[in-house]
C-alpha cells in the first residue's frame, strides 16, 4: 500500500508543477496582449503583431486545456508556440522593426520552448 500512495503522491506533485507550469505561460502571455492593446504605447498594431496576438491567444487555451488535464491539448500548445516562434524570426529575418526584433540573439527566440518541453516530459510520466 506504500508503494501507491507514495506512487499518488508522485503524481500529485506531478500534476501541480504542470498547472504552476502551464499557468505560467498563461500569466505570461496574458500580460503581453494586455500591454499589447491596453498599455501605454500609442503606437498602432501591425498586422504582424495581430497575428502574434491570435497565437498567444492559442498558447493561452491550449495551456488551459494542459491545466485540466488534456493531453491533446499538448498537441495545440506545441503548434501555437511553434507558430509564435516562427513568426518572431520571419520578423527578425526580415528586418521589421517589431518590439526592437533585431538586437536580439537569433537563438534567443529558442527559449519559448524550454517551458513546454518540461510540461511535456513531465506529463509523459503521468498515466492518464
Amino acid at each position: 500500500m506504500t508503494k501507491t500512495k507514495n506512487y499518488r503522491g508522485l503524481r500529485l506533485s506531478l500534476h501541480i508543477i504542470i498547472a504552476i507550469l502551464a499557468g505560467f505561460l498563461c500569466l505570461y502571455h496574458t500580460t503581453i496582449l494586455y500591454n499589447l492593446f491596453f498599455g501605454a504605447s500609442n503606437e498602432a498594431v501591425s498586422t504582424l503583431l495581430t497575428l502574434q496576438a491570435l497565437f498567444r491567444t492559442c498558447i493561452i487555451i491550449s495551456s488551459i486545456f494542459v491545466i485540466f488535464g488534456n493531453r491533446k491539448a499538448l498537441w495545440g500548445m506545441w503548434a501555437s508556440i511553434s507558430l509564435l516562434i516562427a513568426s518572431q524570426y520571419w520578423s527578425y529575418f526580415n528586418n521589421t522593426d517589431v518590439f526592437l526584433e533585431s538586437s536580439r540573439n537569433a537563438f534567443s527566440y529558442l527559449r519559448g520552448y524550454i517551458i513546454p518541453s518540461v510540461i511535456t516530459l513531465l506529463r509523459l510520466f503521468t498515466k492518464p
